[in-house]
C-alpha cells in the first residue's frame, strides 16, 4: 500500500513542491535562522569549512575574502564597470567578480543596503537558496527522465542535498550555485 502510494505517477509541479518541502526541512534543521539572515556571529569571523564547527578554528579565507569584497562593494559608490571595487586597492580595472562575492547576490544586496541604510549580508539567504535549488533541480531532472513518483523525488532530493560538491564547497560562495551542475 505504501509502495503503491510512493510509486504512483504524479504531476511534475506536485513533485517540485514536495522537493521544495523536503529541502526546506533540511535547511531548517541544518542552519540556524540568524545564520540564514546573515546576522549570526559566524559572519563576523567565519571559521571552519562547515557550519561554524566549534572544533575547527581555522579562518575560512574563501568566505572572508567574499565577505570583505561584498562589504566594500555594498558600501561604495556606484561605478562603471558595475562591479569595480577600487577601495580594495586591486590593480586598476580589477572587477569585484574576481573576489568571489557572487555578483547575482552582491547586486541585490547593495540595492537593499542602499534602500535600508543598513549593511545587509545576503549570503545566508544565498546558502539556503542554493540547497533548496539543488533539491528542486535534481527532482526536475529525475522527472524529465520519466520518474514522476514520490520515491524518485525523495531519493533525488536527499541525494542532491547531500552532494559532496555542495557540502564540501561551503566556504566557496561562488561555487554553491555550481553544485547542482556537478552533482
Amino acid at each position: 500500500m505504501i509502495t503503491q502510494f510512493m510509486l504512483r505517477q504524479r504531476p511534475v509541479s506536485q513533485l517540485l513542491i514536495c522537493a521544495l518541502l523536503v529541502a526546506t526541512i533540511y535547511v531548517a534543521a541544518t542552519f540556524r535562522l540568524d545564520f540564514l539572515l546573515g546576522t549570526s556571529s559566524f559572519w563576523n569571523n567565519p571559521q571552519g569549512p562547515w557550519l561554524n564547527d566549534p572544533g575547527d578554528l581555522t579562518n575560512n579565507a574563501d568566505m572572508l575574502g567574499a565577505i570583505a569584497g561584498y562589504f566594500t562593494y555594498a558600501q561604495g559608490p556606484w561605478r562603471l564597470p558595475l562591479f569595480l571595487v577600487p577601495a580594495l586597492a586591486p590593480p586598476a580595472g580589477t572587477s569585484g567578480i574576481y573576489l568571489d562575492f557572487v555578483p547575482i547576490v552582491a547586486l541585490p544586496g547593495k540595492l537593499l543596503t542602499i534602500a535600508t541604510g543598513r549593511l545587509i549580508n545576503p549570503y545566508g539567504v544565498w546558502i539556503g537558496f542554493a540547497f533548496l535549488a539543488n533539491a528542486v533541480a535534481a527532482t526536475w531532472l529525475v522527472a524529465l527522465a520519466g520518474q514522476r513518483n514520490l520515491l524518485a523525488m525523495l531519493l533525488a532530493s536527499v541525494l542532491a542535498l547531500s552532494a559532496p560538491p555542495l557540502l564540501h564547497r561551503f566556504g566557496h560562495l561562488a561555487l554553491l550555485g555550481m553544485a547542482r551542475q556537478s552533482a
